[in-house]
């Protein structure tokens, strides 16, 4: 019923009865012995007529129930009729789980008016049909397959599907319904947004050409019609791999902006540990993608839980990006120099101005060498002091002009090889045969990458002395002289801000061919001369510079340019954290954690946004223990709880954690309509049904709802026919005249009388038909 409250008015049919009743004629007794046989004549005829009066009155209450009835709009709903009247359907319920179904209109999500449909269908199937229910994420699962005969478990497993946070794979869903036999015709009822990146990779699949004619296709679309505004932010992780306490961290979001006719203004908001720390303004073209930049500095160490966020709304899911930040210890630096040197010839004294400059002349200095300057802990010792203990505390080692034996490579080699970086510095003291010969021969593993040569110039003759004129800038420690480049030099070679800068004496460095990137020159003399290179030893590395770090023989320790140098070399230096997972992991894929062989013998386990504990599998690999977990499934936040072994001397449980976001390439909406959508599935039967406001779970299309007023209306004349027809049947009073007969045969002179008597036509004419 459309209109079930006029219903109340069905007791108005009891209006013909009581008029019955109340008009009801009877008859009075009279004992007269000369009338016996007419009585008898009249009880007979009273007989009948009563008989039609009780019919006339069922027909005039059949009358006032059609006229209620046919006000109050009955419907009758078709199911089967529409998709498929035949038992024993193979249906199929499959319903897209892509992050798009999460969006909001009308109040609810699309997803939530997909699980009311599918409950819906569900309900309205038969007992003999083969149901199968799919959700369709970014791998399809199989939730429920059976009869239809026990609904309750059905409805209980559509109301648990919930959005993924990738688009859906259809194909692979569709694959596993053409792979599997089928248990009669086959139904596929797809709920979905009809999102353009969920649909679009069905076309020409494989699986979608196994379809058949018999096949049919229910496609339902809830993804709306209004078009979708929306702002995302599409953020990146953060650039520095290992944050440290007072080092800056460089963050980039990007913000797009879909749907819109006009610029739209918004606010992107930086919040560490739910506390906003920095906020930009932005205005976005439509279709706009706007990159910003920030800078946060952290002050403690731990797992520091943060994002980019805008304001809501509709689609709330790509309003934050999550990131995390594994924050360390302060930077353990360890400066080793010859003992006994004089003042002016001792390199500590340099190294250590360079690295604490920004800290007394902060004014002179960027944030960003203040901040790494502030993040360092300088230890000292004398080469003839240096032991093992002293490098287990190093993260990097500054060695100076010192003399490298036998021993001291052998601990060096083993202090690089471990994770640890060394800046190699070398002097007028030192034999560039002991270094080549007990550490960078070492590091080549049957063939040398790097080697010094011996020192070249006169520090009396200024016209040898040579001046740096390339510096690769896209390398970290030299990224900050970027724009101090001359106009119409390359990028990422350039001399710079080193213009003024004179070696008066170097160690020219010989250089290998390259293999995997190392290797790398990083500086170079105007005649091509590496004074600055790079390799890899273990999982450290080593920079070995051709200048000295004291002014003898160069003015560059005295150039505000050597302060970056050795701050950048340092942090890029830094020993590999004993526990490393990335910031973010990308959604369904591995999460790796990398662990020193500080933890070998331990347990890590993964506590996930739903705060349950899984333990994970940890294996040896060529740089220590490894491990990883495929239970990234859903945005949040993650955290590796790594416990020592149990004869470990520290028992403390390190925590580490990354971040799963959502997985969508923009902020668009862009859906297919009906007739694309029919051509995907062909050439199977395609029914394409959408929604709206007034029927969101497509029930009334799903129903195939049929009112049934038109036929109220011919039944109601029908009746208004038969009633008159029936009320001329009733002949007049006994002794009225006997020229008018009773019977059929009657009927035409009585339908005279009875035009006569209501619309005054004239005597005559009823006359003539008596006759």
């Amino acid at each position: 019923m459309l209109n079930p409250l006029l219903l109340w008015f069905l007791p108005l049919a009891l209006v013909p009865i009581v008029l019955h009743l109340i008009t009801l004629y009877r008859v009075r007794t009279v004992e007269l012995s000369t009338f016996r046989f007419l009585m008898e004549s009249y009880l007979h005829q009273r007989r009948r007529l009563r008989f039609l009066e009780w019919l006339l009155m069922a027909l005039r209450t059949a009358f006032v129930i059609l006229i209620i009835l046919m006000l109050s709009r009955p419907v009758v709903e078709g199911f089967n009729a529409r998709f498929g009247g035949e038992a024993g359907r193979d249906v199929v319920i499959m319903i897209d789980a892509s992050a798009t179904m999460s969006l909001q209109q009308d109040g609810t999500t699309a997803i939530e008016r997909a699980r009311a449909a599918a409950k819906h269908v569900a309900e309205l199937l038969n007992e003999d049909d083969h149901v199968t229910l799919i959700r369709a994420g970014h791998q399809p699962e199989v939730l429920r397959q059976g009869f239809a005969s026990q609904v309750e478990p059905l409805l209980r497993e559509i109301e648990g599907v919930n959005v993924d946070v990738t688009p859906a794979d259809l194909p692979a869903a569709f694959a596993q319904i053409a792979n599997a036999p089928k248990h009669g015709t086959r139904i596929i009822y797809l709920l979905t947004d009809a999102q353009q990146r969920t649909l679009s990779p069905l076309a020409q699949h494989p699986a979608i050409r196994q379809l058949d004619g018999d096949d049919r296709v229910v496609v339902m679309n809830f993804g709306g019609e209004d078009r979708v505004e929306n702002l995302a932010v599409l953020g990146e992780p953060p650039h520095a791999l290992r944050p440290i306490v007072g080092l800056p961290v460089l963050l980039r979001a990007t913000v797009a902006a879909a749907g819109y006719e006009q610029p739209v203004d918004t606010q992107l908001s930086v919040v560490i540990e739910d506390e906003v720390v920095s906020q930009m303004n932005l205005t976005l073209e439509p279709g706009q993608l706007l990159t910003r930049h920030f800078v946060v500095t952290p002050r403690e160490p731990g797992v520091l839980r943060g994002r980019f966020e805008l304001p809501g709304d509709a689609f709330a899911e790509d309003n934050q990006y999550l990131f995390t930040l594994n924050v360390e210890p302060e930077l353990k630096v360890l400066l080793v120099t010859p003992a006994n040197l004089a003042r002016a010839d001792d390199p500590r004294v340099y190294l250590g101005a360079a690295l604490r400059a920004p800290q007394r002349l902060a004014d002179e200095f960027a944030s960003a060498e203040r901040q790494i300057s502030a993040s360092l802990a300088i230890d000292h010792v004398s080469e003839d002091r240096l032991s093992r203990v002293h490098l287990d505390r190093a993260d990097v080692v500054i060695a100076a002009d010192i003399l490298i034996d036998q021993r001291l490579g052998e601990m060096l080699h083993q202090f690089v090889s471990a994770g640890g970086g060394l800046m190699l510095m070398p002097g007028p003291r030192p034999d560039v045969l002991d270094y080549n010969v007990n550490l960078l021969g070492s590091t080549l593993h049957e063939r040398r990458a790097v080697a010094l040569r011996e020192a070249t110039g006169d520090v009396d003759d200024e016209a040898n002395f040579q001046s740096i004129d390339q510096l690769d800038t896209s390398h970290p420690i030299l990224s900050v002289f970027e724009n101090t480049q001359p106009a119409g030099e390359s990028s990422g070679q350039s001399g710079g801000g080193f213009s003024t800068v004179r070696l008066f004496r170097h160690f020219p460095i010989a250089v290998a061919d390259p293999v995997e990137g190392y290797p790398r020159v990083l500086m170079r003399l105007s005649d091509g001369t590496p004074v600055l290179t790079e390799t890899r030893l273990g999982a450290g590395r080593v920079l070995t510079t051709g200048f000295t770090a004291t002014p003898a023989w160069s003015n560059l320790p005295l150039k505000p340019e050597f302060v970056p140098i050795m701050l950048r070399s340092v942090a890029h230096l830094r020993r590999p954290a004993e526990v490393a997972t990335p910031s973010t992991v990308r959604p369904h894929e591995p999460a790796p954690i990398q662990l020193s062989e500080r933890y070998a013998g331990g347990s890590v386990d993964l506590l996930g946004p739903e705060a349950r504990l899984h333990a994970v599998e940890i294996h040896r690999a060529d740089r220590g223990l490894v491990g990883a977990t495929d239970r990234t499934a859903g945005k949040g936040y993650y955290t590796f709880q790594v416990n020592p072994p149990s004869g470990a001397a520290d028992r403390s449980t390190r925590e580490v954690g990354f971040a799963v976001n959502l997985d969508l390439p923009g902020a668009a909406f862009d859906s297919l309509d009906g007739d694309a959508v029919t051509d995907l599935f062909a050439p199977a039967e395609v029914v394409y049904l959408r929604s709206s406001p007034t029927d969101p779970m497509l029930a009334e299309q799903l129903q195939q709802r049929q009112e049934m007023w038109r036929t109220l209306i011919w039944i109601t004349f029908g009746l208004i026919a038969l009633e008159f027809m029936l009320s001329t049947l009733r002949g007049g009073p006994v002794g009225d005249g006997s020229d008018r007969p009773g019977g059929l045969r009657g009927m035409r002179r009585r339908m005279a009388g009875r035009l006569d008597r209501t619309f005054g036509l004239n005597r005559e004419s009823a006359g003539s038909s008596h006759d």
